[in-house]
């Protein structure tokens, strides 16, 4: 899950120029959901119940953590949150951002 669609670009990006380890350990096939604004929150929030895992690549914000913390309350042992590989970094894109700049 990410909360806009930039970080989604951002995440294809880096998983092709950039990977690791980490960011590889997303199945390459799977489906991708953009919240996009939170009102979009309980429409998703029954929708990820079929999901056997979630991957949470939301923003190292207030907003971002309190999404995590609420999917894995729903869905307990389920959620996996990847904002931890982009520490110091508000969002995705500023990770990515920050990598293209080590080249």
């Amino acid at each position: 899950m990410f909360m806009d669609f930039r970080d989604l670009l951002a995440y294809l990006t880096l998983r092709k120029h950039y990977p690791s380890v980490a960011m590889t350990t997303v199945p390459k096939i799977s489906d991708y959901i953009v919240l996009n604004e939170l009102g979009n929150w309980k429409f998703l929030a029954e929708r990820i119940k079929e999901y056997d895992r979630i991957f949470c690549f939301f923003p190292n914000t207030v907003v971002g953590g309190t999404l995590t913390k609420t999917i894995n309350s729903l869905h307990e042992g389920k959620t996996i949150d990847y904002s931890t590989l982009y520490p110091g970094c508000k969002s995705l894109t500023d990770y990515l951002q920050l990598q293209k700049g080590r080249l």
